[in-house]
């Protein structure tokens, strides 16, 4: 219950009360990144979290240069289909420069990158 000069308010900037949260499967991204904010600079080693709630619990990452090459890749178990966890991707020692890091879902109907998140940042 909300209140307001110590009385109970039903409705607030228009909208009634009470308030319920859609489910997180309408709301929330299938893959995030959690850590690391688009052209942020972190210290080397870097370790990227990403959650996600994927088909068999399998999340992908890449890891680019600046020009867009890969230099790393792999995957992570997160979770059960149905569920968010979240998991440390350990990226080790980067060289000072600029890198992306993508985590996604790989389509099981056709392999093609689904649910994509992915963040430029900076090694100091």
């Amino acid at each position: 219950t909300l209140f307001y000069n110590d009385d109970p308010v039903s409705t607030i900037f228009g909208v009634d009360l009470p308030v319920i949260g859609a489910p997180d499967v309408d709301v929330r991204a299938m893959v995030s990144i959690d850590n690391v904010e688009e052209g942020q600079t972190v210290s080397s080693p870097v370790t990227v979290k990403v959650s996600g709630n994927t088909f068999e619990a399998n999340l992908a990452w890449l890891l680019l240069d600046a020009n867009g090459a890969k230099l790393d890749n792999g995957y992570t178990t997160v979770a059960s289909f149905g569920e968010w966890a979240q998991a440390d991707v350990g990226l080790g020692a980067l060289e000072p420069g600029t890198y992306t890091f993508k985590a996604l879902e790989y389509s099981a109907e056709n392999g093609e990158p689904i649910n994509v998140d992915d963040k430029t940042f900076t090694v100091d």
